[in-house]
């Protein structure tokens, strides 16, 4: 027979079955009361609402909306479970109902900024269980020397607002815009306005410790610096010692982006997009004697080698938003790797891919492989927004107001937080991780003594006319040593390649053209592998389609190969009257030609391949000029201020183990919670309802406060919507496990059958 735990509330009066939707929130919230952090948030979360629901009701209603495992909009989710919300959750956070649908969207309209995230801020980590995995050894990065860091990702996510069509006429009403945001770049999500999201997470648990909304543009510094103070907090407040080093991509490789985080207490590592360090003379004359080390790589991508140059000193770019801060001194890696297309990231010399990070980390703890190995690790985070995405469905729009939005992304991810402890709960993690192992051989790949073919004088300064200098178009070299290439040669971005399927995309086009008559004024250009128009402008082949066609023979299909010159060529052409019928301008000319099946299908791969091979050799084309206009402006603007020289990096021995990454799974600790909650059957145990007391005489107050309307106390506003205790009865084959990780030793809520 299972044993009965007494709840110590009033003799039960009314008891429900929660719903499994409902089932986990209800638990997480039963937990939250337990702990007292419910109390605690009504302190730190004070609103004010004319007799509407307070903080306590509005994250009681959230979490459980949050946590239902559905994309439910919130009146959906009201209208379906109303009933359930009100006679079994609300008695859970001590509160007699739970606000509506309109009662939360009024809420969240009014809410502000400066109320919100401080609120999220002490929320995120509040939960003990959240507090002891961010102190376990188990979450830490350890270095060469066996010290552990907590390294926290800042990455930031873009929501984008389309704008509709908004019609306006003296019979409808003025027209306003709901959608909030400002323009700007939004990518692949195709968006006129747009929002982001910034938030900071410690890799190795998972943890959110920071979240920013930024709804208004501008500089994100402010931002960065909030987040990344907020994060460091968390972490020192639970481990005094703690190292920290904050990892982003190069949105945040500027210099005061690097002065923001350096300032909170943190070390930094970014990617550098400054690629005119390569040719600096201290540098050029470096690199080929230069010992590559090979970074460590899961397999799926590029095998790379990664060095040190030095120590840098970078100065902010005029106009910039720190620029008034100075420089900073930075420790830069270079990596490479060849490749044979256009390069994604950094410059391409040689063959090789060359990218450029800055850090802050110790040479002797962290080597060059190392800094890179652990830059790359960043690629998880991706995963991890798009978990949340699923598990929370945070990428929806909870309200048009920015702060509104920020309070309900915060709480999503403080319940992805309590999921983490939870399941940490379930399955305590051991006392200390497993020795660390030695440092192994890494593969030594050294460019060999080759002398540069430029004089590299041993400079106790460079100055920027010698920077100006190095701009200008480099003299040919020798194949290992990199220069400067404002457009990449054709042979470094996969022109091999593209003139072979060039060659033999040709060679169609110059079949379909010789099968029917020859046009007259028109040309096979065979040395550049064009077709010739009268007015000597170049047609190419730009695409293939199958059309099919009704004729006296029946219904047939002909396989067409576009040829056509660029958008812009026919515009006052002289001849264009008598080579086209139309006249509006930017129509570019276009030729089509039959051919036979099999050729069709290998024009097709031939026409896509040439244009992925194309369109990133562009950008990249238009990048590189922009950054060399950009550092050429730079450069003549500062040509009166020196340049410190590159610092070698003190010769210190290198910690002889091998860093490793924390092996703890964010995602199987979460999976154990809901696992653990959903195996278990939630009943809600509701006490007699306290009755009101007789209102008096209609014509007379209460008492003197009453008769003067004097303000209410936050405790006097909260006690309003108190209502009558209730306990959370769990049972079934795991009801004591569950009762264990629920529980803080305070079972006056939660009791198992």
């Amino acid at each position: 027979m299972p044993l009965r735990v007494v709840a110590r509330t009033r003799l039960p009066t009314e008891t429900r079955r929660v719903p499994d939707a409902l089932a986990v929130g209800a638990a997480i919230l039963a937990t939250l009361s337990d702990r007292g952090v419910l109390d605690k948030f009504e302190s730190w979360f004070p609103v004010s609402r004319r007799g509407g629901h307070g903080a306590r009701a509005l994250l009681a209603f959230t979490a459980v909306f949050l946590l239902a495992r559905r994309s439910w909009g919130i009146r959906p989710f009201t209208a379906r479970f109303a009933s359930a919300l009100q006679r079994l959750v609300a008695p859970l956070a001590g509160l007699r109902a739970l606000p509506t649908a309109a009662s939360v969207s009024r809420a969240l309209g009014r809410f502000t900024h400066a109320k919100v995230r401080p609120c999220v801020d002490a929320l995120l980590a509040s939960d003990p269980d959240v507090r002891r995995l961010l102190g376990s050894p188990h979450v830490q990065h350890r270095d060469a020397h066996g010290r552990g860091w907590h390294v926290l990702d800042v990455d930031p996510t873009v929501e984008a607002f389309r704008q509709r069509g908004l019609p306006e006429s003296p019979e409808l009403p003025p027209a306003v815009r709901h959608a909030p945001g400002v323009p700007g770049y939004t990518g692949h999500k195709r968006g006129e306005l747009r929002i982001r999201h910034i938030p900071i997470q410690h890799v190795g648990s998972g943890l959110w410790l920071g979240y920013r909304l930024d709804g208004d543009g501008g500089s994100v510094l402010p931002l960065l610096a909030d987040v990344v103070r907020v994060g460091r907090r968390a972490v020192v407040e639970v481990q005094a010692d703690a190292q920290v080093v904050v990892r982003a991509d190069g949105e945040f490789g500027s210099v005061g982006a690097m002065q923001t985080v350096i300032r909170e207490g943190a070390a930094v590592l970014t990617r550098l997009s400054r690629d005119a360090l390569l040719d600096r003379d201290e540098v050029v004359a470096m690199l080929p004697g230069v010992t590559w080390l090979g970074v460590e790589s899961s397999g799926g991508g590029p095998a790379r080698t990664a060095a040190d140059l030095g120590l840098f000193t970078l100065f902010p770019r005029d106009g910039a938003a720190a620029a008034a801060d100075g420089a900073v001194e930075v420790r830069v890696v270079v990596t490479r790797f060849a490749r044979t297309g256009p390069a994604d990231h950094g410059v391409l010399r040689d063959g090789h891919q060359i990218e450029l990070f800055a850090t802050t980390l110790p040479a002797d703890a962290w080597p060059a492989n190392d800094v890179a190995a652990l830059y790359f690790g960043r690629g998880a985070m991706e995963n991890r927004f798009a978990q949340e995405d699923r598990e929370f469905g945070i990428d929806r729009t909870f309200s048009y107001h920015p702060p509104g939005q920020e309070w309900m992304s915060g709480i999503a991810l403080f319940l992805w937080n309590v999921l983490l402890g939870q399941g940490v709960a379930v399955n305590p993690l051991p006392a200390l991780p497993a020795p660390q192992a030695a440092r192994a051989p890494v593969a030594l790949v050294t460019t060999g003594p080759v002398p540069p073919t430029r004089e590299a004088t041993a400079c106790p300064a460079v100055t920027a006319s010698d920077v100006a200098e190095s701009l200008r178009p480099p003299v040919p070299q020798l194949a290992s040593v990199p220069v400067l290439c404002p457009e990449p040669p054709r042979e470094s971005v996969g022109i091999g390649v593209e003139a072979d399927l060039h060659a033999e995309l040709w060679a169609i086009t110059r079949d379909a053209f010789s099968d029917l008559p020859s046009i007259a004024g028109w040309r096979l250009d065979d040395d550049n592998m064009e077709v010739r128009c009268p007015n000597d402008k170049r047609l190419f082949a730009f695409s293939t389609d199958r059309r099919e066609c009704i004729g006296p023979r029946g219904t047939h299909v002909k396989n067409r190969l576009y040829i056509r010159t660029q958008a812009t060529a026919c515009d006052g052409c002289p001849v264009r009257a008598a080579c086209r019928s139309s006249d509006r301008p930017g129509v570019p000319k276009q030729v089509v030609r039959v051919v036979s099946e099999p050729v069709m299908e290998r024009a097709t791969e031939l026409v896509h391949s040439l244009r992925k091979l194309r369109r990133p050799a562009k950008i990249h084309r238009q990048i590189a000029a922009q950054r060399q206009r950009n550092e050429r402006a730079w450069i003549s603007a500062t040509t009166a201020t020196a340049l410190p020289p590159m610092a070698p990096i003190p010769e210190v021995p290198v910690g002889g183990l091998q860093p490793e990454a924390p092996l703890f799974l964010p995602a199987q600790s979460r999976a154990h919670a809901r696992t653990m909650l959903s195996d278990v059957t939630l009943h809600v145990y509701v006490a007699a309802r306290q009755t009101r007391p007789t209102p008096g005489h209609p014509l007379l107050a209460l008492d003197a406060a009453d008769r003067q309307s004097r303000r209410r106390s936050w405790s006097q506003r909260a006690g309003r919507w108190k209502g009558a205790p209730a306990t959370l009865v769990v049972s079934g084959p795991g009801a004591r496990v569950v009762l264990r990780c629920l529980t803080s030793g305070n079972t006056t809520g939660i009791s198992t059958i």
